[in-house]
């Protein structure tokens, strides 16, 4: 008598099919794609704030003091934790920006997103939103 089932070799050509299938599936979708760099660079940027505000701890409540720059090159000064580049930097896309005022009381932190092409904003006062592009920020004023 003969038993009913699947053998091993015909599950495994099957689980096979199905992951080469969805791999070439996920490929195709370029927003999700673009979604889940967005959501790096959101992550990115509440890394810097955490290096930013460990920074300010060490230096008597002051943040570094720089006109309008690339976050990454905050890096020598925070040490290296919390710098990150933009996902898409290579690419051309824009990289992460960082504002102080004169006082390093203040500072802004902004990264453009690619899905609607806004931009996610971090601010030393606490807070955190999106705005329409293009943002102005002056001497580390908060623009949201």
């Amino acid at each position: 008598m003969r038993k009913k089932g699947f053998t091993l070799v015909e599950l495994l050509v099957v689980v096979a099919l199905v992951g080469s299938l969805g791999g070439v599936f996920l490929t195709q979708f370029p927003a999700s794609q673009k979604r889940t760099r967005d959501t790096q660079r959101s992550n990115d940027l509440k890394q810097f704030q955490t290096a930013l505000e460990a920074y300010a701890n060490r230096n008597t409540g002051l943040y570094p003091i720089f006109v309008t720059m690339d976050a990454d090159g905050l890096c020598p000064t925070l040490g290296s934790v919390g710098c990150s580049k933009d996902p898409r930097s290579d690419k051309g896309h824009e990289s992460y920006k960082y504002q102080s005022d004169a006082g390093g009381l203040n500072f802004v932190l902004w990264a453009r997103f690619e899905i609607d092409d806004i931009y996610f904003i971090i601010c030393s006062d606490g807070d955190v939103g999106e705005l329409a592009s293009p943002i102005v920020v002056n001497n580390g004023v908060c623009p949201l």
